[in-house]
C-alpha cells in the first residue's frame, strides 16, 4: 500500500467513488471460471447500456462477443496479458454500438 495508514487508504476509496457515473459504466465479463452459457444470457440482461462479454463460445445474446482466438479454449484468455487481442474486440464492438 503507498498509503500511510488504512484510514487514509478507505477515505481516498470513498472520494473516488463519489466520481463514479453510474449512468455511464462499461460492464465487462469475460468467459472464464466455469461460466456457463445461463450465465452469459444473464449478463446479457444485466440494465446497462454500455456492456460487453467476451466469449469463448458463440453465443447469441446482446453484448456476448466472440473471439475466435479462443474457440477451441473453455474459455477466453487472461485479459490483463493479452490485453491487445481483448481491445481489438472492445473496439470493433464499440464502433459498432456507436459507443465512441
Amino acid at each position: 500500500m503507498h498509503y500511510g495508514s488504512e484510514k487514509e487508504a478507505e477515505e481516498k476509496w470513498h472520494r473516488r467513488c463519489k466520481r463514479i457515473n453510474f449512468s455511464d459504466l462499461l460492464v465487462i465479463g469475460v468467459d472464464q471460471n466455469l461460466c456457463t452459457k445461463n450465465d452469459m444470457a444473464s449478463f446479457s440482461n444485466l440494465p446497462y447500456k454500455k456492456k460487453i462479454f467476451f466469449s469463448s463460445k458463440v453465443v447469441h445474446h446482446n453484448g456476448i462477443v466472440f473471439m475466435k482466438e479462443y474457440a477451441n479454449c473453455n474459455n477466453v484468455g487472461d485479459a490483463y496479458h493479452e490485453a491487445h487481442v481483448f481491445y481489438k474486440y472492445l473496439l470493433k464492438y464499440a464502433s459498432s454500438q456507436k459507443w465512441i
